[in-house]
């Protein structure tokens, strides 16, 4: 049995599973307690079997660990909700795994905390004994996370997650890779008692909270406390002062000019924390960059010398910064390409839903954890058929092909006046095949009854069914350019101004996510978003005159 430093053993038992893949060395070694160095033959060796830490950057999303076999199965059943481990007591959803992982990096990150003590204690006070045991258990622990980030990853190939699971999955993905960079700083220090170098720079600089990938307004300043960097230490390292943390920009490599950013120095605060709200000064012209941190660092040595030592983090998620809105549709598909495929050619349909969903709440600006209303099963439905053929596996083609559609789409629902508000209140449908168009109407016996769904042929444009005034054969309007031309005339205006559209079906979802409607008078819900000089126009007489003569075919 392995020897832990002195008060660790039970909390160890407590933290780590029984499961965890590491087989301690069986033979002890024969050297006195208490030496100057650890000597290699007789202490366990980083090895590709016990520790080996990636080169990652810490918090990227898109950096995949490198991790051994796999030992933890995922299956998505027909549901696509149930999740399956090997070992009996394995959660059984999602979201309970993601819950025992959550569960699990809170105690890790306590014995973290309880590791570096300890550790602080060998360095000052070596013994054999103790260099195996801490070692030992810095194994386990790595191999605890590593099978965490891969559940995490699987979790998000395989399956199709709720926005809180999601936002839940990507927080504690960053965490754990935090931790991980914890653990290879206290790995590099408990080595120096073997290769002697006492004197390295023991410090890392992370990023610890962000706000991208994301595309930005030139001039727009981040918002408080969205972009945060930490200084994490080994154990016993003897800072004499700190600098202040520096942020620049880069772009293939290259730094940009750093007055192009404003606020981009900030000091660390008691928790070695530094937060940058920073004004962004710049277009990027469509393309992605990162930011990068650096930070000058005063160490004294054992030796009693002070040395300066920079530290650079590694580099940021993407972002693009553009100069007008019209940029913003093309510079979201860089960073959705990005952030998706990450160079592969072909994905798993679930992982284009999982990152489809969290880029869609951010450009909708809502609550990723408590969303209004998110991409639904029924969204992904129909996202899938229409434009992917249910395929299971989604190709960087297929995905060029869909945006083209859906990107200009997501750039109404951004920018156009109200239609986002609309789109949240369910008085926009949104992604609706014709057969549910009918469906929808089929049970409405009243004329100027009404649905609004996005067109099928004119990305980014309105389609509106309705029922006509003498027959129950349902219709079809695009709404053109012309007739929400301008800021001053928006949809709920063209609305007002013909009598033709009454009663709107508003939609709901039950908890199950199935969609249900229910039909209102148009003023009742729009007339909060009608512009004032409409009602001084609105036509008269008894309506249901018919509409302009049509543009374009009626099919949409």
């Amino acid at each position: 049995m392995t020897n832990y430093p002195v008060g660790m053993d039970n909390f160890v038992e407590q933290v780590l599973s029984p499961g965890a893949t590491w087989s301690p060395s069986t033979t002890e070694p024969s050297t006195p307690d208490t030496i100057t160095r650890m000597h290699p033959a007789h202490s366990p060796q980083p090895s590709p079997n016990n520790i080996s830490f990636p080169s990652s950057p810490v918090g990227n999303q898109y950096a995949t660990p490198q991790i051994g076999q796999l030992q933890w199965a995922l299956f998505v059943t027909n549901s696509g909700t149930h999740v399956n481990g090997l070992s009996h007591g394995e959660p059984t959803t999602p979201t309970e795994c993601i819950a025992q992982i959550h569960r699990s990096c809170i105690d890790q990150a306590h014995l973290l905390s309880t590791m570096m003590q300890q550790l602080k204690m060998l360095l000052n006070s070596p013994s054999q004994q103790g260099y195996d045991s801490m070692l030992a258990l810095q194994h386990r622990l790595k191999s605890q996370i590593d099978q965490e980030l891969q559940k995490l990853q699987v979790l998000n190939r395989d399956i199709i997650l709720s926005p809180r699971d999601l936002q839940m999955l990507f927080n504690l993905h960053q965490d754990l890779q935090i931790q991980l960079k914890q653990l290879e700083l206290l790995y590099h220090e408990l080595q120096s008692l073997v290769n002697g170098n006492m004197n390295n720079c023991y410090c890392s600089l992370i990023v610890t909270k962000q706000p991208f990938p994301e595309v930005f307004k030139n001039g727009c300043t981040l918002p408080d406390d969205s972009l945060v960097v930490q200084m994490l230490t080994g154990s016993n390292v003897d800072i004499v002062n700190v600098g202040p943390v520096k942020a620049s920009l880069v772009s293939d490599g290259n730094h940009a000019k750093k007055d192009k950013l404003v606020n981009n120095q900030a000091h660390l605060d008691n928790s070695k924390c530094a937060k940058f709200p920073l004004k962004l000064n710049l277009s990027t012209r469509k393309q992605s960059v990162v930011l990068k941190f650096s930070v000058l660092v005063h160490l004294r040595n054992k030796q009693g010398q002070v040395a300066n030592v920079t530290i650079e983090s590694l580099p940021s998620l993407p972002f693009v910064v553009i100069t007008n809105e019209s940029q913003w549709e093309d510079s979201m598909q860089i960073l959705f390409k990005k952030d998706t495929f990450n160079g592969k050619l072909e994905i798993p349909w679930p992982q284009l839903c999982n990152t489809l969903q969290r880029h869609f709440l951010r450009a909708t600006k809502q609550d990723l954890m408590n969303p209004k209303r998110h991409l639904n099963a029924y969204d992904f439905k129909y996202i899938n058929e229409r434009f992917f053929d249910s395929k299971s596996r989604i190709t960087n083609r297929d995905f060029e092909k869909f945006w083209a559609w859906f990107g200009k789409c997501l750039h109404v629902v951004r920018y156009k006046r109200h239609i986002g508000s609309l789109w949240q209140q369910g008085l926009i449908y949104g992604f609706m095949s014709r057969d549910v168009v009918r469906a929808s109407l089929d049970g409405q016996k009243v004329p100027g009854t009404f649905v609004i769904r996005f067109s099928e042929q004119y990305p980014g444009q309105f389609g509106i069914a309705y029922i006509g005034a003498n027959s129950q054969q349902v219709k079809h309007y695009l709404v053109g350019a012309n007739d929400v031309a301008g800021p001053r005339k928006t949809l709920p205006d063209f609305l007002a101004q013909h009598p033709q559209f009454l009663y709107i079906l508003q939609v709901t979802f039950t908890g199950a996510g199935k969609p249900v409607f229910k039909r209102y008078p148009k003023d009742q819900c729009f007339a909060p978003y009608y512009s004032p000089y409409v009602s001084q126009r609105r036509p008269k007489g008894d309506g249901y005159d018919p509409l302009e003569a049509p543009r374009v075919k009626p099919h949409m």
